[in-house]
């Protein structure tokens, strides 16, 4: 093999270069001639109006295009939601000929994709490249920066907030108690949110508007208008108590009742609501929700129209939608989240009062036990009086206006007062068998009843005797919600579910239960279990088998999960665990081991064999 000399690595050096010279492109030759301008500055607006770049090599310095408009930040807002604060872009930009591009609102963590720039349509061509966007991206920063960013705050939710030492009550058009400039930016769906100034221009309209307000209470049965009332004005206290109101409140009855309008009447104390348009719903996805329940802090919300689906699977997305938000409601919580790289976010808890209409009741008696049912019937509303109140709604919003100018001005005291006198008030409402949680929905619900009724007989809306007869009346009101939701939850008892299913699955013959010796066996069908003298001796997955059947050939399903259910009745000791702990337990019945549930609660026992133990 001949060697190789240093001639030869010369020839074929030289020969490659030759081959690259030929082979590079020629990018925009025309536009390769460079103006001192263009020298200083890395972007410029080429000769055909591209935005461009000078890229230097060793040959010198190249064109390069990037895009055929070009762009400016204008405005840097920061809103404050008081968890967190985001900040958004305003973006003004024009064409390669002079055309203006609309202004676009860009968060800062989608700046950076420059994905936005689908909101200037299809005039708007990033030339290729795979750097391409990033440098335009930078040739925007660079260039704000240079030529000066506005930066302002606005605060992106309503109710209580202290800013610079001063407590104000927030809303879509500023803020009542603000000495200074405040902005506030909601989503345009929550615009409605707007209360006026106060106080009104004159002492007549506020007498007007107090008036208007009462007479929310008479448009309809005092059983359903005086707790809505109660919500209503228990809204704008919902984060000064301390503990927070921890239930919701329910409108419950079927199509044609008015219970979207009374929900819309209520809304109209807190801003311009004619209508359903934009309200929440079930329809809406729980994160949806979720984030308006947050923002709307210290403000009624409504979600509206939960009803009946014929379908199985809607029925328990449905149902599933709206008992995870009640339940955030009651506890005042929701999901955690999770940034992109994996940064726990803060948790967008609600944060005022919520109001959900529906056809249908949630069912789980947890879930029942975190809502105030309000049921309106055919002839709750006088449509007389419902239309009269409609045609002055306007004054709804000057009513809460003055009233939350008040409570301002008696915060420390309201703040103080508050829970040794909830205490009061939940002990007195506390009765032996209620749900726990039922007295203290009286007692939040009281305590707003008083504090309106205060405001209201200082504004000499109210003597003091009509003020004390309305407080005592509510009281009655709410007792007698209070001992119906008791028996809505004592019904909607899983245990009390499983005991009248398995009642009449034995009684219709679709089930049999056989004694364990020679004695009478019970119903006939399917065996699922066995029974003595004194006990139930169960198959579990076949009990389960059964129970779910049944309600699915009723359109209805259970609740509670296969695992949650069996540890219910652990807990509450109407099976007997093994002596090992087990859920489950094994039994010698004719010779024969069998592992079964033991059923010991004789109430079960007694409904199902129809014998006494």
């Amino acid at each position: 093999m001949r060697k190789t000399n240093l001639t030869d690595h010369e020839e074929i050096r030289r020969q490659v270069q030759e081959r690259i010279d030929a082979e590079k492109p020629e990018i925009n030759k025309k536009e390769v001639k460079h103006n001192p301008e263009q020298e200083e500055s890395r972007y410029f607006r080429g000769d055909a109006g591209y935005l461009c770049r000078t890229k230097r090599t060793k040959d010198g310095p190249v064109t390069i295009r990037l895009a055929n408009f070009d762009a400016l930040i204008t405005d840097e807002n920061i809103v404050d939601d008081g968890q967190e604060t985001m900040n958004i872009y305003s973006i003004e930009g024009r064409l390669r000929d002079g055309k203006p591009l609309p202004k676009v609102e860009v968060s800062a963590n989608q700046f950076a994709g420059m994905t936005w720039i689908h909101k200037w349509g299809s005039g708007a061509i990033v030339e290729p490249g795979q750097t391409t966007k990033d440098y335009i991206r930078h040739r925007i920063h660079t260039a704000s920066h240079t030529a000066g960013i506005a930066t302002k705050t606005h605060f992106g939710h309503t109710g209580w907030r202290k800013i610079d030492g001063n407590t104000v009550y927030l809303h879509a058009d500023g803020a009542i108690g603000n000495g200074g400039d405040i902005s506030i930016r909601l989503p345009k769906e929550l615009l409605r949110y707007s209360l006026p100034l106060f106080p009104p221009e004159n002492a007549v309209s506020e007498k007007k508007a107090l008036e208007a307000s009462l007479s929310f209470l008479d448009i309809g049965d005092h059983a359903v208008m005086i707790p809505l009332f109660c919500g209503i004005y228990l809204a704008p206290l919902t984060t000064l108590l301390d503990p927070l109101p921890n239930f919701s409140l329910y409108l419950y009855g079927q199509s044609g009742t008015f219970k979207s309008t009374l929900a819309v009447l209520g809304l109209a104390h807190f801003g311009k609501f004619n209508g359903v348009e934009s309200l929440s719903n079930l329809d809406d996805s729980v994160a949806n929700l979720e984030k308006r329940l947050f923002i709307l802090k210290d403000s009624l919300a409504v979600v509206d129209d939960f009803y009946p689906s014929p379908r199985r699977i809607d029925k328990e997305g449905m149902a599933n939608r709206v008992a995870r938000i009640i339940r955030n409601q009651g506890n005042r919580t929701a999901r955690g989240r999770m940034t992109p790289t994996m940064e726990e976010k803060p948790r967008l808890e609600p944060r005022g009062m919520l109001l959900i209409t529906g056809e249908d009741l949630p069912g789980h008696e947890s879930t029942l036990a975190r809502i105030h049912v309000i049921e309106v019937t055919d002839h709750t509303v006088d449509k007389h009086k419902l239309t009269e109140l409609q045609r002055c709604r306007s004054f709804l919003s000057v009513a809460m206006s003055s009233y939350i100018s008040w409570v301002r001005e008696n915060l420390p005291d309201i703040v103080k007062y508050f829970p040794e006198r909830f205490i009061q008030l939940r002990d007195k409402a506390s009765v032996e068998g209620f749900h726990r949680r039922l007295p203290e929905q009286m007692a939040f619900l009281r305590f707003s009843l008083e504090t309106a009724v205060t405001f209201m007989t200082e504004r000499k809306a109210l003597t003091d005797s009509q003020a004390s007869a309305l407080v005592q009346e509510g009281w009655q009101v709410f007792k007698g919600i209070a001992d119906k939701q008791q028996q809505r939850i004592a019904d909607d008892d899983p245990v009390k579910l499983l005991t009248d299913i398995l009642v009449v699955l034995v009684t219709q013959h679709k089930v049999r239960i056989n004694h364990v010796d020679e004695g009478e066996d019970l119903g006939a069908g399917n065996m699922i279990g066995f029974y003595d003298a004194s006990c139930l001796y169960l198959y579990f997955t076949a009990v389960w088998h059964e129970l779910n059947f049944f309600l699915q050939r009723q359109s209805d399903y259970f609740a509670f999960s296969k695992s949650a259910f069996i540890q219910t009745l652990k807990d509450r000791r109407i099976i007997q665990p093994s002596p090992a702990g087990e859920n489950t337990t094994v039994v010698k019945i004719k010779g024969k081991p069998h592992r079964v549930i033991k059923i010991i609660d004789t109430n079960i026992y007694k409904a199902v064999t129809g014998v006494t133990p």
